[in-house]
C-alpha cells in the first residue's frame, strides 16, 4: 500500500510524524493512519504532501514518476493525468424497472491508481454506526460497485430507500447486517430477502 511511500519520503527528509502533520494542518494520529494504511489522504492532502516532500502525486501513490525530480504538482487536479473526478453519491432508489437510480451530490478528484479501472464511487458516512472500525460520521468513503456479498466485507447497502454502511455476514439461510457500534441495532433477514440490495464494497477511508 501507499503508506510505505509516505514513510520513505518522510525518512528522506529526516522529519518526525509530528512535523509532517503540522505542515499538513492535521493531527499526528491522522497522519499516522496514512503511513499505517488505515486511511488514505484526499487528493487535496496528497497535493500538500507532494509539495512538502517535493514529489508528484504519481510518486506518492506508487506510480512511475516520469516528471523531473522536485517538480510541483499541478494545482488543477482535474487536468492532471494522475487524477480523475469521481461522483459522491448522496442517495439511491429503485425505479419501476427494478433498476438502481443514483442521486449524485458532487464530485471529488481521486488518484487513478486508487481506481485501477474499477467502477467506483464516493459516499459520505451519515452516522457513527461503524465507529469501532474507525468510520465516523461525514467520513469520505471509496466504494467499488459490487452486488455480491462476501463475509467480512464492509458494504454499502440500500435498505428501505436508505443507504447504510454495514458489515454483511451469511449464516446458513440468513444474512446478518451488522453495525460496528452497540448503539445501533443489527438487521437479520432471510438470505434471499429483497429488502436489501448491496451496491458497493468499501475499499478506502479518505481523510479530507
Amino acid at each position: 500500500m501507499y503508506g510505505k511511500n509516505f514513510l520513505e519520503q518522510r525518512k528522506l527528509k529526516r522529519w518526525t510524524q509530528e512535523k509532517v502533520a503540522g505542515k499538513l494542518g492535521i493531527t499526528v494520529q491522522s497522519y499516522s493512519y496514512f503511513e499505517n494504511n488505515k486511511r488514505n489522504p484526499s487528493v487535496h492532502l496528497l497535493m500538500k504532501l507532494g509539495s512538502i516532500f517535493g514529489v508528484s502525486i504519481s510518486k506518492l501513490v506508487g506510480e512511475v514518476d516520469a516528471s523531473p525530480e522536485g517538480k510541483q504538482i499541478e494545482e488543477n487536479t482535474e487536468n492532471s493525468p494522475s487524477c480523475i473526478l469521481l461522483n459522491i453519491v448522496k442517495s439511491a432508489s429503485i425505479n419501476e424497472s427494478n433498476k438502481l437510480v443514483w442521486c449524485i451530490e458532487s464530485q471529488e478528484p481521486i488518484p487513478l491508481a486508487w481506481v485501477n479501472d474499477s467502477d467506483c464511487f464516493y459516499f459520505r458516512s451519515k452516522d457513527n454506526s461503524m465507529s469501532q472500525l474507525r468510520i465516523l460520521e461525514n467520513d469520505l468513503l471509496l466504494f467499488q460497485k459490487k452486488t455480491q456479498v462476501k463475509n467480512g466485507d464492509i458494504n454499502l447497502i440500500l435498505h428501505k430507500n436508505e443507504l447504510l454502511v454495514r458489515k454483511l455476514t451469511k449464516i446458513k439461510d440468513i444474512i446478518l447486517v451488522e453495525p460496528a457500534n452497540p448503539m445501533f441495532s443489527p438487521i437479520v433477514l432471510p438470505l434471499k430477502s429483497t429488502d436489501i440490495r448491496v451496491v458497493g464494497t468499501l475499499t478506502r477511508i479518505i481523510i479530507d
